[in-house]
This record gives structure tokens, sequence and C-alpha cells, in this order.
């Protein structure tokens, strides 16, 4: 479970990592990355945070290149792993939710992940992006751990 938020140029992230099947909560690391010039954050499978973050590239590449890159990991994924991606490329943003198609998103702002109403509501009202993902960690019991950014060049 997670929070991942976008306002302004900025994406930030919670760190933790919960298991369905233990309960466990572990501080799992950035969620949040750069691919080439594309800010990407990724809630749900760990599996599929892992591929994508292998993934290199220059960052002279057209975004649809970055885009179909991501959608052929996720056509490959022979297993059933529930996921949101978030995907911001010259602020363009997009979503992938559990499928290979990305959606572009037209807000001005947006998040994903257990602790998106929270962190929507924050940046509504005017929170930034790490503000409203400390809303959701300190709201919403599936969120925790440090905050992670990263933000457009």
């Amino acid at each position: 479970m997670t929070v991942i938020a976008y306002k302004d140029g900025i994406m930030a992230s919670d760190s933790m990592l919960s298991s369905k099947e233990t309960g466990d909560k572990l501080n799992f690391g950035p969620k949040v990355f750069k691919i080439g010039k594309a800010l990407v954050g990724i809630s749900g499978s760990a599996q599929i945070l892992v591929k994508i973050k292998e993934i290199k590239i220059s960052k002279k590449v057209p975004h649809i290149y970055i885009l179909n890159k991501i959608s052929s990991i996720l056509e490959d994924d022979e297993e059933d792993h529930d996921f949101d991606i978030m995907v911001v490329i010259n602020e363009k943003k997009f979503i992938f939710d559990n499928s290979s198609v990305p959606c572009e998103i037209y807000d001005d702002f947006f998040a994903i992940g257990a602790g998106a109403p929270i962190a929507m509501g924050a940046m509504e009202c005017g929170a930034t992006a790490v503000e409203a993902v400390n809303a959701a960690i300190v709201h919403n019991i599936f969120c925790g751990g440090s905050i992670h950014t990263v933000e457009n060049d």
C-alpha cells in the first residue's frame, strides 16, 4: 500500500511496503524515480516496480518510447499483479491502472495508492505533493516511512 502524489513538477511518495499475506510493514525505499526525462511512481506490486526501475534510456527519447517500454513490461508480466503507475513527461501526465495501456490525465495534480484520497484532498486545499504525502502518512494506516521525491529538470 502506498501514496504517490504529483503537483507543480514534483512527484513524492511514502516508502512503506506492506504484505497482504502477513500484514508486515517494511521501509521499502523510493517508489518514485526517473526514466530519462520521465518522472515515474509505482503503487502496488514491488515486482513491477523493480522491473520498470531497470529501464535505462537517454533523456532525448520521445515520451511515447518510454510509455511503450513500460507497456511492454506490463504485457510480458505473467502474474496478476495489482498496480497503479504514474508517469509525468514534460508536464504530460499518464496513469497505468492495472492495465498495460496508459491513460492521459488532464488535472493539474493527482495521486495514486491507498493514500490517494487524502493526498488529493490536501492538494485541493493548497498542499504541495510532499505535504499531501505527509498527510496520507499521518492519516492512513497503509502509508508510512520516509518521503521520497523526484522533480522535473
